[in-house]
């Protein structure tokens, strides 16, 4: 509309802009992950294997390098490498630090003489003590420095006046030919009396009658059978003496020792007696150890004796023909005879009886009393105790038992509340066994509790050589018994695992025929193995029950060469089905149950049966690659078998990086099950088919009924949506 300066306007219509057609949907980021290397270079990008965790740099390789990979939501992805760090040079730091000293006669110049790592006493004339200190650096440069640390003082002024005069150390003796203080003491040579009346008169009251005098010298030299006395005090300035109250033996004189005869009597030794290096005690005649003679030695041997080693200290007493000896390194007992027609270590509580009540046995006493006709006996109360213990590096038997009655026992195992005969073997070989017996009934065990229990590599071996025999025959006659009952908690364990021409594990039960539980890493309930063409590694037959019923992180695990499971029925061959895959997905993803994956990345091809890859939950329409619908996920603590080389059975080589950075998925691919979708396609009738939606890792109607590459299920039941909802719907998978 134009208004003109007279007021009239004109009026134009023009069409000027148009609304363009809906554009194509965008791409957008679906993840991004980093990985780190360390190289020796700093401009070309290294080609090892990268890691979400950052490396520590060296020396070597002192260059931190990213890999960042960016997925878009088409799947695409777009790689940088880039460098993002470098080590730094090391810094100088102090390596060590040496301080020596010297003394000098000058203080302001240092000396050159030598220097010594103990400080001098200063002189009159070097009287400046000096120190050299000399500082090490990590670059083996150094420092040296100078101090001069201390001076030696002028001498002060001789004093005038005298310091007081301390009391006297003083002491008296008296020679006596008795113990016993006599009353008039004798008097030896070169002995002056004490003559100060208050010294006797002291002595007197405190020590002895007033008759006996104390004299101020010793007795040079004493006579035989002459005793000398002392007591010990104080004589102070003015004079006075203080004495001890009693005195004490000083000297006594006796002849040679080295050839003493001493009736003692009964003597009383209330502190130790110690024999010398070569000391030795011994009777008339026995003057050295393993001596024929009847008699006592007891000291230090230098000879060799008795097949003993020289210069030990040793103890044998008896005859050549009965003696108890220790060799210095050996008890040794010959001879003699028991007091009664019974020998026993204890009369109470753990012991060892031997020919108890004429029995000609030997038995093992743990605090219980046995009753019975045993070759050997143990009984035990405790929970931790063992009856015979042998112990045999060469090929030997560590015990052998035999009875020759018919219906006897080699050995005989009987538990109320316990084992019966219990096996255990510390080798690490599977040729060593916890029990093995080969006879026409090679363990026969019954308990209350358990009839044959084995720990080992192998708890338990039966060998069978004829037809129709068996090398374990378990029976169970209880209601909830198990014939065979097998725990594997050690890492790469089997609960039961058996090797036969014909059948491994053969179990009939009126609950479980065989019944295994693997706790252990890499570990297996029940494994079977048979070496012969149409023989079966486990078979298990149930009559209205469980043939064969597996526990574990693989409850039962096929490995056969032509199938690892094979169903010969004469129903269904297989019960509920539903087929899964193992997937890796990445721990930043935390999806529901029912969630559509797609494959991302090939990780290891193991077999032409088993490839693993990573995966990601869909996030377009109509998405191709779709493989699965989650179940469930869990840390890759236990490495599966998937991901075990195929030769060598260790993990494979990337292992760490696949731990760090997925989790292993459960995914389903075909038979029954449930899928997650929303209203997206429309509602959903039963026999539609199923495809991925816009909406991340959930489904929507299929707008066709045909089947496609993205074809995730058909489903089982119909369902209508309300607004934005999402649903998990029964459904056949179609992906897998």
């Amino acid at each position: 509309v134009i208004t003109y300066t007279d007021a009239t306007t004109d009026t134009f219509y023009y069409m000027i802009s148009q609304q363009g057609t809906k554009g194509d949907t965008g791409i957008g980021i679906s993840i991004i992950v980093e990985t780190y290397q360390k190289h020796s270079s700093g401009t070309t990008a290294p080609t090892g294997t990268w890691s979400s965790s950052i490396p520590t740099l060296d020396v070597t390789n002192k260059y931190l390098w990213t890999k960042e990979v960016i997925t878009y939501t088409d799947t695409t992805t777009y790689v940088i490498t880039k460098l993002i760090g470098t080590l730094g040079d090391n810094g100088r730091g102090i390596s060590s630090v040496a301080n020596t000293y010297q003394i000098h006669s000058s203080g302001t110049t240092a000396p050159t003489g030598t220097w010594g790592i103990a400080i001098p006493a200063t002189t009159d004339i070097n009287k400046y003590l000096w120190n050299r200190e000399v500082i090490t650096y990590t670059d083996a440069t150094t420092d040296t420095f100078y101090y001069m640390i201390s001076q030696q003082g002028t001498k002060g002024d001789t004093s005038t006046t005298p310091g007081p005069k301390g009391d006297v150390a003083v002491f008296a003796y008296q020679v006596l030919t008795s113990v016993a203080l006599p009353t008039s003491p004798t008097i030896g040579v070169n002995q002056t009396p004490i003559t100060t009346a208050n010294v006797a008169r002291t002595l007197a009251e405190t020590l002895i009658p007033s008759t006996t005098y104390w004299y101020t010298t010793p007795k040079v030299s004493l006579a035989t059978n002459e005793w000398m006395f002392q007591v010990s005090g104080t004589k102070t300035t003015d004079g006075a003496y203080t004495w001890q109250t009693q005195g004490y033996l000083s000297t006594f004189k006796v002849g040679s020792l080295s050839a003493l005869t001493v009736n003692t009597g009964a003597l009383t030794v209330d502190n130790v007696l110690t024999l010398g290096t070569s000391g030795k005690i011994y009777s008339s005649g026995k003057s050295w150890y393993a001596n024929d003679t009847a008699g006592v030695f007891l000291g230090y041997d230098t000879l060799i004796t008795d097949g003993s080693t020289a210069n030990l200290y040793k103890f044998d007493i008896g005859s050549s023909t009965s003696y108890l000896r220790w060799s210095g390194t050996e008890l040794k007992i010959l001879g003699g005879s028991f007091t009664s027609s019974t020998f026993q270590t204890s009369s109470t509580g753990t012991r060892v009886h031997i020919n108890e009540s004429s029995s000609n046995s030997i038995r093992v006493y743990n605090g219980s009393t046995l009753t019975g006709q045993f070759g050997l006996e143990y009984s035990t109360q405790g929970a931790s105790s063992t009856g015979i213990v042998y112990v045999t590096t060469s090929l030997c038997t560590g015990g052998r038992f035999e009875s020759s009655y018919s219906y006897g026992f080699g050995v005989y195992g009987r538990s109320t509340s316990g084992s019966g005969i219990h096996g255990y073997s510390e080798s690490t070989s599977t040729e060593h066994t916890g029990v093995e017996w080969l006879t026409p009934a090679g363990v026969l065990g019954w308990g209350l509790g358990i009839g044959v229990m084995g720990r080992g590599v192998i708890g338990v071996v039966g060998y069978s050589a004829s037809i129709n025999s068996y090398g374990v025959k378990a029976i169970s006659g209880g209601g909830n018994g198990q014939a065979v009952y097998a725990t594997a908690t050690g890492t790469g364990s089997y609960g039961v695992y058996a090797n036969g021409a014909y059948m491994g594990v053969q179990g009939m039960g009126g609950n479980y025929g065989i019944y295994g539980v693997s706790s252990g890493a890499n570990s297996t309930g029940v494994f079977g193995r048979s070496n012969n063409t149409g023989g079966i590694g486990i078979r298990g037959e149930g009559v209205g029950a469980t043939g064969v019923y597996g526990l574990g992180t693989w409850g039962v695990n096929g490995a056969g060469t032509t199938w690892s499971f094979y169903a010969s029925g004469t129903g269904g061959d297989y019960g509920t089905f539903t087929g899964a895959h193992e997937g890796l997905l990445n721990k930043i993803y935390s999806v529901p149950p029912g969630t559509i994956l797609v494959d991302n990345e090939c990780i290891y091809k193991r077999k032409m049966s088993n490839t693993t890859f990573s995966v990601s939950p869909s996030n377009t329409p109509k998405q191709k690659g779709v493989i699965g619908v989650y179940i469930l996920d869990s840390d890759i603590s236990i490495t599966p078998p998937s991901l075990l080389d195929i030769e060598t059975g260790e993990p494979i080589e990337n292992i760490t990086y696949i731990k760090e950075t997925y989790n292993l998925v459960v995914l389903n691919a075909v038979g029954e099950g449930q899928i997650l979708v929303n209203g997206q396609g429309g509602n959903i009738s039963k026999g539609d088919f199923i495809c991925t939606s816009s909406q991340v890792g959930v489904g929507m109607l299929q707008d066709d009924d045909l089947v496609h590459t993205y074809t995730v299920a058909r489903s089982r039941e119909d369902t209508t949506f309300e607004s934005t909802e999402t649903k998990l719907v029964a459904c056949i998978y179609m992906c897998g």
